[in-house]
């Protein structure tokens, strides 16, 4: 297991703007073909999508044909705004049991305007290796390792920064909903 994190630890690191994710969740795999973060309703989100120009088209609603997203929403409990991220762990928790905490979604679909089935990560972690700064230019890079159930999602994204309305409804955005 040590060796899985400091594998994906270095393939974070090394400067790529690779992403990748490996492993299924009820069959359905994701190719991680571009990955960005946003704020939205006070958290931190990183999406690696299976479409490229995924902020384009978050932004203007038009995310069509068949989409897999991986949404990972991290908050920092210890900070006025939450959304102040630092680096490091933060676990798959909504309960206030550590500071730095998140949740993760697996979401597969038509499209955005009739998204189909969202499935809820039920442990695991994110590392946050570098926090950029919520404006146009800045990147985010993250490692994690996400159980659904017996089933684990695991590897790394190199997300640009998205701006797209911080509340409200942005279509295949999750807020929480499995």
């Amino acid at each position: 297991m040590r060796w899985l994190w400091l594998g994906l630890l270095l393939c974070a690191c090394s400067g790529s703007s690779d992403n990748e994710v490996d492993g299924s969740v009820m069959g359905f795999s994701l190719d991680a073909r571009d990955a960005v973060f946003l704020v939205h309703n006070g958290r931190q989100v990183v999406v690696i999508s299976s479409q490229d120009n995924t902020c384009r088209k978050l932004a203007t609603g038009t995310m069509g044909g068949e989409i897999r997203l991986l949404e990972m929403y991290l908050w920092n409990a210890a900070s006025n705004p939450q959304t102040a991220l630092v680096e490091g762990t933060y676990e798959v928790a909504d309960n206030g049991s550590t500071a730095l905490e998140s949740q993760a979604y697996l979401g597969v679909g038509p499209g955005c305007s009739n998204f189909g089935r969202w499935f809820a990560a039920s442990a695991g972690r994110v590392i946050l290796l570098h926090a950029g700064a919520t404006e146009p230019g800045e990147r985010s890079q993250v490692a994690f390792r996400l159980a659904y159930g017996d089933e684990v999602l695991a590897g790394h994204a190199d997300a640009a920064y998205c701006e797209v309305p911080q509340t409200g409804e942005v279509l295949c955005v999750n807020d929480g909903v499995p």
